[in-house]
């Protein structure tokens, strides 16, 4: 017996999603491959509260929308990865068109078990969907990896910073607004 490993488009995996075929299924599409995703534990779910409730001013400011655990549709590389958080042009996700790669300002993953695969598969992804920001909030480090520059050729990017706390960082988008590393890594519990 051999395995047979099929690819889907991203057209394929809408209509598996739209017929109902992964209902109730957490997966996300990569270069055609459908995977299956982590579950979340409570400091990647306090992690993505933190992110939502420090990036609700730019929602109030109608400067961008949060797209929060959904699909980002990369159509050039029949993928649809569902990062943790995606800040995408204000309004978006008020029709049932797709929201793509191309109208996010940057990308967030937050990480424990995941953090190889978010390093490996999802940052060369989102180079090469020519993602200007990308950060890791690396829970294992207790820091946030911020990337930028994207080079969609070699799907890497040029800088790397790691946040800490009590540093802050600014969006590119938007330089005037300020996020403090301590607002968004959990707080860890004594032992």
């Amino acid at each position: 017996m051999s395995i047979v490993h099929a690819k889907f488009s991203l057209a394929d995996y809408h209509r598996m999603i739209d017929a109902g075929i992964l209902d109730h299924r957490k997966v996300e599409l990569i270069e055609g491959e459908i995977v299956e995703m982590s579950p979340s534990g409570p400091p990647h779910i306090r992690a993505i509260m933190n992110l939502l409730e420090a990036f609700a001013g730019l929602v109030a400011a109608q400067h961008a929308s949060l797209l929060c655990q959904s699909g980002l549709a990369i159509p050039d590389q029949d993928s649809c990865p569902e990062p943790d958080l995606a800040l995408v042009t204000y309004g978006l996700g008020r029709s049932d068109n797709a929201i793509e790669a191309t109208q996010a300002f940057a990308v967030i993953e937050v990480a424990d078990s995941t953090l190889a695969t978010d390093r490996r598969v999802k940052l060369p992804l989102y180079a090469r969907a020519g993602i200007a920001e990308f950060w890791i909030v690396n829970l294992i480090d207790d820091c946030i990896e911020v990337y930028r520059a994207p080079d969609q050729t070699s799907g890497t990017y040029s800088e790397k910073r790691i946040v800490r706390r009590g540093e802050s960082v600014c969006l590119l988008a938007f330089p005037d607004f300020e996020v403090a590393g301590s607002a968004i890594l959990p707080r860890k519990e004594a032992p």
